[in-house]
């Protein structure tokens, strides 16, 4: 099952990337 660990890591990616962009919001927000 493959397909299932690259989804998964992709996801994980995404996650990261969010986690990034709510990060960069909050910072600019508060200025």
């Amino acid at each position: 099952m493959p397909p299932l660990e690259i989804r998964f890591s992709r996801d994980q990616r995404l996650q990261q990337l969010f986690n990034q962009y709510t990060h960069t919001i909050m910072t600019i927000l508060q200025h």
